[in-house]
C-alpha cells in the first residue's frame, strides 16, 4: 500500500468518526470509546452489572430484586399535626 493511499484511508476514517486524530501530531490516532468498552468488559467479567445491561433496544428491563436487602415494614406511622412540629420551639 502506498503512503498516499494509507493517508487517504486514515483521513476517511477520521472523517467518518471511526478514529480520532490528535491535533498537530502526525501519528497520534485513538479509537473513540475503546477504553470505555474495555473497562466495561473487565467490570462485567468481575460480576459487576452495568446500567446498559438492563436495556434491550429502546426498552429498559426491570431491575433484578433478588439480591436487594429487605426494607422494614412499618406497622404504625404516628400521626403528627403541623402544630406539633412548632410546639417545641422557644423564643
Amino acid at each position: 500500500m502506498s503512503d498516499t493511499r494509507a493517508k487517504a484511508l486514515v483521513k476517511k476514517l477520521a472523517f467518518e468518526k471511526m478514529i480520532e486524530r490528535a491535533a498537530g501530531a502526525q501519528r497520534a490516532i485513538t479509537v473513540p470509546g475503546l477504553l470505555e468498552r474495555q473497562l466495561l468488559e473487565r467490570m462485567r467479567s468481575m460480576g459487576v452489572v452495568v446500567n446498559d445491561d438492563f436495556k434491550r433496544g429502546d426498552r429498559v428491563l426491570p431491575l433484578p430484586q433478588g439480591h436487594l436487602p429487605l426494607v422494614a415494614i412499618l406497622e404504625h406511622i404516628p400521626e403528627v399535626d403541623a402544630g406539633d412540629l412548632h410546639a417545641t420551639s422557644s423564643y
